[in-house]
């Protein structure tokens, strides 16, 4: 049973673990892509 138990938790880390990975990707990296390079973001900081 604790070998049932590791594949699964095992599948489940490594299928969140890509999804997480996926969607930081989408966020940070082809968002910038995507953005106007012209202009600075600026970021008001109080």
């Amino acid at each position: 049973m604790p070998l049932a138990g590791g594949i699964i938790g095992g599948t489940v880390d490594a299928v969140t673990t890509n999804t997480i990975g996926n969607v930081a990707h989408k966020l940070f990296i082809q968002e910038q892509k995507s953005k106007k390079m012209d202009e600075p973001e600026i970021i008001d900081m109080l």
